[in-house]
């Protein structure tokens, strides 16, 4: 899933179908975001579980998904970057890694 277009028509299917498929597919595509993220965090804090970040980055991924509509200015990969950093970020500082939203 390489292509643009390819992600595109996926956020199509998921977003006008439900297409749960498509969304399967969004998620393993924006999952290095997730895995750099927590192993950023977890490398300069040192707090936490790198695995418990992970989990924790893979709702909020599945959140972003489900909030976020194309066409917009920001970019989907900027938008999540941001998201799942501030909430890991949010999370270690509490003392505790996110949890998923009730939405989901």
């Amino acid at each position: 899933m390489d292509n643009n277009r390819d992600i595109k028509s996926l956020w199509a299917a998921y977003h006008q179908n439900g297409n749960i498929q498509a969304f399967n597919c969004l998620i393993n595509h924006y999952m290095p975001i997730v895995i750099s993220t927590a192993r950023r965090i977890h490398r300069r804090t040192g707090l936490g579980s790198l695995g418990d970040l992970v989990d924790a980055g893979i709702w909020i991924l599945w959140g972003s998904i489900e909030i976020y509509r194309m066409p917009q200015t920001t970019e989907f990969t900027k938008y999540a970057r941001r998201k799942i950093r501030g909430e890991m970020i949010d999370a270690v500082k509490k003392g505790a890694a996110p949890m998923h939203h009730e939405s989901c």
